[in-house]
């Protein structure tokens, strides 16, 4: 999927699980962006998505693009993150991480499936 944004853009290859499949329906859509705990963008969903098989626990890696289960918030990891339990993996940004992790404040995310 493709993240636009006014710094840039970012593309995001899936993971082929329930969580990532069920926020791939939902686009195209735009969603607002805060930074969290100095190591990860994170934007509430309008909805709660499908975590079934989802792992008890994760441990994220840069550019880790992740649901955090118990807030349903979707979380991108720009920087080191500990494991933490109701993290669910998405996939990965593969281009474009260093230039979300450069945005501040609150901003708008316009995301859409790379067709």
């Amino acid at each position: 999927m493709r993240l636009t944004f006014d710094g840039g853009e970012a593309v995001v290859v899936l993971e082929n699980n329930e969580t990532a499949m069920d926020f791939l329906a939902m686009l195209p859509a735009t969603f607002t962006f805060e930074d969290y705990a100095g190591s990860e963008k994170i934007s509430y969903l309008p909805r709660v998505l499908s975590t079934a098989d989802a792992p008890d626990s994760y441990d994220p890696q840069i550019s880790n693009v992740t649901l955090y289960a118990p807030w349903g918030n979707l979380a991108i990891f720009y920087g080191e993150a500990d494991r933490s339990s109701g993290l669910v993996p998405m996939g990965y940004a593969e281009t474009g991480i260093e230039l979300l992790a450069a945005m501040d404040g609150d901003f708008s995310v316009s995301v859409k499936p790379i067709e």
